[in-house]
Order: C-alpha cells, then sequence, then structure tokens
C-alpha cells in the first residue's frame, strides 16, 4: 500500500465519490462528458488531489480520489461540482434546457471511504461501470 507525505503526515486517504446531474439526466454523454472528465482533472491538480480513477457515464459520475487529511471531503465535491456547473454552462448553454433552476448537479452526492485492501477492488469497479451502464 502507497503511503504519501505532507508536512507532519503520512497517509493513505482514498474516497469513492458519486454523484449526479439534476433529475439524473443523461446529460453529460458525448463531448459534454469528455469536457467534464477534462474539468475534473484540473481541478483536482490546482486544488491538490489526486484523480485515481474516474468514470463520467450519461447520468452519473465515479471517482476514486485522494485528498490530504488537511482537505475535508465535502470541500472537495462542492469544489468539483462547483467548478464543472459552471464551465460546462458556458461551454454548453444548451444544458440549461434539460434542468431546472439553473442547477447542473443533484445537492447530494455518495462518498464512501475506501481502505488498502479494497483499492483494486473499486478501481475494477469503476473501469467496468461504463460496461453496465445501458
Amino acid at each position: 500500500m502507497e503511503m504519501k507525505t505532507g508536512a507532519h503526515t503520512v497517509h493513505n486517504l482514498y474516497y469513492h465519490i458519486v454523484w449526479v446531474p439534476k433529475y439524473r439526466r443523461g446529460i453529460l454523454a458525448g463531448k459534454v462528458g469528455e469536457r467534464a472528465e477534462q474539468v475534473i482533472r484540473h481541478v483536482a491538480e490546482e486544488y491538490g488531489y489526486t484523480v485515481d480513477t474516474l468514470d463520467v457515464s450519461p447520468d452519473h459520475i465515479h471517482l476514486l480520489l485522494s485528498l490530504p487529511p488537511k482537505l475535508s471531503i465535502a470541500d472537495a465535491v462542492r469544489t468539483l461540482k462547483s467548478i464543472t456547473a459552471r464551465t460546462l454552462f458556458q461551454e454548453f448553454p444548451e444544458l440549461k434546457r434539460h434542468l431546472w433552476r439553473d442547477s447542473l448537479w443533484a445537492d447530494g452526492y455518495c462518498a464512501n471511504t475506501i481502505g488498502g485492501l479494497n483499492l483494486d477492488a473499486v478501481r475494477q469497479y469503476i473501469q467496468n461501470e461504463q460496461e453496465h451502464t445501458p
């Protein structure tokens, strides 16, 4: 199990995160989904998150993310969701036709912590998720 180091820490903190567009609309297909993935990766790099595995399906996003201990999962998800929404609305204004009140994402999200023994299983699940999505 690979450990990361900080100024005064040694850590291995992984989160499996899932979030969906408002009304679980299948709006993340094609170029929109590709751009969402680019934005997520860019935001992660800018904010010090590590994207381990990412799958953008038409109606949801699966992300295996590693964070340093000084960052909260709530702040990371809020940052990822807000910046992707703003960017996607700017670049694909037609998305607003499919949604209500200019919100791209549903309010909530699912986050699970992942221990070292389960890390490969979660990676495999996310990588195979696209194959099982209708």
